[in-house]
């Protein structure tokens, strides 16, 4: 079957999210994906599909977004970039180059949008770096908890299921 890349329309933005979330084996829900992608200080996400054509269902093969930022630079001067994210390609349609088709589209709508950079974080360097992005640094997260004994029954909270073994590794993460 053929598969097109392009800009998603907003009808099928929630089958953007159940793609995600059966991929991912977890469950954003679609109010917080609404509020991530589309209630942005400065617009709606620029969001692109890959989509199997089999005339009668839409089926969602790959995802890949940019969320307008606007930065300010040094002296001042107001940039609009775009942050990447939900960049995913169902396993079994790996290999056909979609990452890099729906990086073409999603580009050129940054452009249409007046994005100057596009940016993010991701563990996937080679990828990106293959498509023609620069990183020109590596960054890492941290954490800081200020409140240990909460943070630790929030976080052992969210999971009934945890072995003593986990409990003990959110017990040296929350301290």
């Amino acid at each position: 079957m053929a598969v097109e890349i392009r800009l998603l329309n907003d009808h099928e933005l929630s089958a953007a999210n159940k793609f995600f979330n059966n991929v991912y084996k977890i469950n954003r829900s679609e109010k917080d994906f609404y509020w991530e992608f589309f209630n942005g200080p400065n617009g709606k996400a620029i969001y692109v599909g890959a989509i199997e054509d089999d005339n009668v269902d839409l089926k969602i093969v790959g995802i890949q977004c940019a969320i307008p930022l606007e930065l300010i630079g040094s002296d001042g001067t107001k940039i609009l970039t775009a942050k990447s994210e939900d960049t995913l390609v169902d396993p079994t349609y790996r290999g056909q180059k979609l990452f890099e088709k729906m990086y073409d589209v999603l580009v050129e709508k940054c452009k249409e949008r007046g994005v100057k950079y596009i940016w993010g974080f991701t563990p996937a360097a080679k990828a990106f770096l293959r498509i023609g992005f620069e990183i020109p640094f590596q960054a890492s997260q941290a954490l800081l908890v200020t409140k240990p004994i909460p943070a630790f029954r929030h976080l052992s909270g969210l999971n009934p299921a945890n072995r003593l073994v986990d409990t003990a590794k959110i017990l040296c993460l929350s301290f």
